[in-house]
């Protein structure tokens, strides 16, 4: 990834953290048609608005071009994608114990099965429905991504701090959740 603005090194659950509040990276890689995942730790004390963690669109409308994993202030972990007409929007309530401590995410994009599911602290998935007119869609509208800021580079900055973020080509499974809680010792 390429760094730009200030990128913060602190604690962070495992090891160091990052805080990108004043940055943001750039990652060369775009969903296209295929299923991707995300997995990582995230801690906050509440954001303010809906920052984008891992991006390629405008988010300034979710009807906007592309796609968009973000932080809700509502206590939310949401994904968007949005072709100009129409829209998907799936969104996660964050465990009531998150304010302030570690919470693990997963988050899954499943063009096959027409789901993108969540999961929090190595729990169960929770699914929301891909409309069958999404199927063939391209979610991508760059060659890369930006994680920390959407595709403006101008939205609401993420003040929360990440570890261990992990961006997987294709669906992580029930069973890849509990490998990774295995390995965290949870």
């Amino acid at each position: 990834p390429e760094e730009h603005g200030k990128i913060y090194y602190i604690n962070g659950y495992n090891d160091r953290g990052i805080r990108i509040e004043d940055g943001y990276l750039t990652l060369p890689w775009t969903p296209g048609k295929k299923s991707f995942s995300v997995a990582f730790w995230v801690k906050s004390d509440g954001v303010k608005s809906d920052p984008a963690i891992l991006s390629d669109k405008s988010w300034g409308s979710g009807y906007n071009p592309g796609f968009v994993i973000a932080l809700d202030s509502g206590a939310v972990l949401q994904f968007n994608y949005g072709n100009r007409n129409d829209r998907i929007d799936a969104a996660f309530g964050l465990p009531v114990d998150y304010s302030g401590g570690w919470v693990h995410a997963v988050m899954v994009i499943d063009r096959e099965a027409l789901e993108v599911r969540c999961a929090f602290d190595f729990g169960k998935f929770n699914r929301v429905h891909i409309p069958e007119k999404f199927r063939d869609e391209d979610f991508g509208i760059t060659d890369h991504v930006y994680f920390g800021q959407d595709g403006t580079l101008e939205y609401v900055p993420l003040t929360a701090v990440l570890d261990d973020f992990v961006l997987v080509d294709g669906p992580l499974t029930e069973e890849d959740i509990a490998r990774m809680k295995e390995f965290y010792g949870v």
